[in-house]
């Protein structure tokens, strides 16, 4: 401030510069490229070095982007400027880029403070993407929020996949209050094993979507897209109308549990009826206390929800568990559990994935569950996916997320043979997969979306229901089935299936284990179809899968083993002739 009073003209100039800067009157280039570069750590500039010093900050970045482009800079608003490229093409926008972002990462100085500012860049060509100035605001919105996904200073250009990626955020948009009409987003179950009582003693929802067109979606899609869209309220509370009917037939069944939980958004946190509305199904349902549980992420923890604590201990005054995710993961400091009502923490999958390759991870993970015992808080380990990473810190989990290496929800629903307190079948998922610093959460992610479309295309079958063959296959799949019939594109594999569920019908198709490596998956299961005719077949078998970098099927090779066992040289050192003539065999050795 002291420089500011010293150099008064200086200021004034400063002033003036920055106000004729504010001009959202610029044209879109008949051909050209238009760049939106945008200050993402201004606000914490502000309140650490005040208006003036911004201000004159403003005016120095503004001078150097009119130096460095060659062309007009305009202040589009608050922080966001916009620089027109006539006639550029988008390898001279990147290039510049570059040099803009380059220049970024070191200091800039005003009087004699220095500061860092950040900065993203998204990059349009026009007209090839925006012929309008409706979509070329919009275009560069998603270029730049690509780039934020990367970290500071980064660029993105708008091409055609982040076209094909706005394209079906909008249609999951438009559709999510449609599917909330129809009742169409489904909720499941996913079992949490107890290691000390050896069953599974809880479950955590998740919800999916089928939409004609796009294929099934899961809640880590489509929840960010519900935030921003303003459905998240009503699909939270559709979630916990859910629980509380789910929590109230294993009641009636009288199956033991510990408790059932939902994911939160933190936006529902801070919606004024939200305490009332939990209140209200934990009362319709009757639901003891300690039955229902809230997960909220860490994130939650933030100084963005001022009210979150507050909000808590009203939940946990209603008996609500409540349980916090992605416990050390550094998103929200760990001491921050300590003011606040936490029930149960989820420990950062990281550690655990790393536990087999990173020795300091057994010491992290160690240091945060004798901070939650020490508080009396309850730990679930996520992401135990092989035997060392269950027996190496085995004194130290008290439970187990399922869908790893102790089990999967099969999404059978509530109408199958039960396993402990939960309706519907629980197998057994082996994945086998190396940790990769730095993609574990993606890798997973992936596995999590293949094995649903392979569920799906499953579901088909029993369905005798077309629900996406167009979305899951790409166009020149190849497809073999167990006894060499082959269809060699999503055409042909669609008049199959078409054609097959005229002559009988798929009675049993049951996933045991789920096996992934790079672009492959394998899939072991159990078949049972029964013909028109009257003729069943069972058999095991697996399919061998082979994915697309889009998440398509390209290549699908069924193996089948025929489940009527038998000893050929039971009855001597040939082969038995009777047995083989039955399956259709005959035997010529010599």
């Amino acid at each position: 401030m002291e420089w500011f009073k010293k150099n008064k003209k200086e200021t004034e100039h400063v002033r003036e510069t920055v106000k004729g800067l504010n001009d959202r009157s610029f044209q879109i280039p008949a051909k050209g490229v238009v760049m939106k570069v945008y200050l993402e750590n201004f606000k914490n500039l502000n309140k650490s070095f005040g208006y003036d010093y911004c201000e004159a900050l403003l005016a120095q970045i503004t001078d150097y982007l009119n130096g460095v482009s060659g062309s007009r800079v305009f202040r589009y608003i608050g922080v966001e400027f916009m620089i027109v490229l006539e006639g550029a093409g988008e390898g001279a926008a990147c290039d510049l880029a570059a040099k803009i972002l380059e220049r970024f990462e070191s200091v800039w100085t005003v009087g004699e403070s220095d500061c860092v500012c950040s900065a993203q860049i998204g990059i349009c060509s026009c007209p090839t993407y925006a012929e309008d100035m409706a979509s070329l605001l919009k275009n560069l919105d998603t270029a730049v929020a690509a780039a934020e996904e990367c970290g500071p200073n980064q660029y993105a250009v708008f091409d055609s996949k982040l076209h094909g990626q706005a394209l079906r955020r909008q249609a999951i948009a438009r559709y999510l209050q449609t599917a909330l009409e129809k009742k169409e987003i489904e909720v499941r179950y996913r079992p949490t094993y107890s290691l000390k009582f050896g069953r599974f003693t809880r479950a955590d929802s998740y919800m999916r979507i089928f939409i004609q067109g796009i294929g099934l979606i899961g809640a880590g899609e489509f929840m960010p897209i519900a935030e921003d869209s303003g459905q998240i309220r009503a699909i939270g509370y559709y979630a916990l109308e859910d629980a509380g009917r789910f929590i109230a037939r294993l009641l009636k069944a009288q199956r033991e549990f510990e408790s059932i939980c939902i994911p939160v958004s933190p936006i529902l946190l801070i919606q004024e009826d939200f305490v009332d509305q939990v209140e209200n199904v934990i009362a319709r349902y009757e639901i003891p206390a300690g039955k229902l549980a809230l997960e909220l992420d860490d994130t939650a923890l933030s100084s963005v929800y001022l009210n979150v604590n507050i909000t808590m201990q009203q939940l946990a005054d209603l008996g609500v568990e409540l349980v916090l995710n992605h416990f050390g993961s550094g998103c929200a400091p760990v001491t921050g559990i300590l003011d606040l009502p936490v029930n149960t923490v989820k420990l950062e999958r990281m550690f655990v994935w790393e536990l087999e390759t990173n020795p300091a991870s057994a010491a992290i993970a160690g240091g945060l569950i004798q901070i939650a015992k020490d508080l009396n808080i309850h730990i679930i380990a996520e992401g135990v996916e092989t035997e060392n990473q269950l027996k190496r810190p085995k004194q130290l989990w008290l439970r187990i997320s399922a869908g790893f290496l102790l089990c999967s929800h099969n999404g059978q629903g509530d109408t199958g043979e039960g396993t402990g307190p939960y309706p519907g079948r629980i197998t057994d998922h082996r994945r086998r997969r190396k940790a990769e610093n730095g993609a574990l959460r993606e890798d997973g992610r992936i596995m999590n979306e293949r094995e649903e479309i392979i569920q799906l295309w499953f579901e088909m079958w029993l369905k005798q229901q077309d629900l996406g063959i167009d979305h899951i296959f790409t166009e020149d799949v190849i497809y073999t089935e167990s006894w060499s019939p082959q269809y060699r594109s999503r055409e042909a594999v669609k008049h199959w299936f078409e054609e097959w569920n005229t002559r009988g019908r798929v009675a049993v198709w049951d996933i045991k284990q789920f096996f992934h490596k790079e672009n492959q998956t394998v899939a072991e299961w159990y078949f049972k179809n029964e013909m028109a005719s009257g003729k069943t077949e069972e058999f095991d078998g697996i399919s061998l899968v082979e994915w697309t970098a889009e998440n398509q099927i390209k290549s699908l090779k069924e193996f089948g083993c025929n489940r009527s066992h038998y000893n050929p040289y039971e009855s001597g050192d040939t082969p038995g002739s009777e047995i083989n003539r039955q399956i259709g065999f005959e035997w010529t050795g010599t």
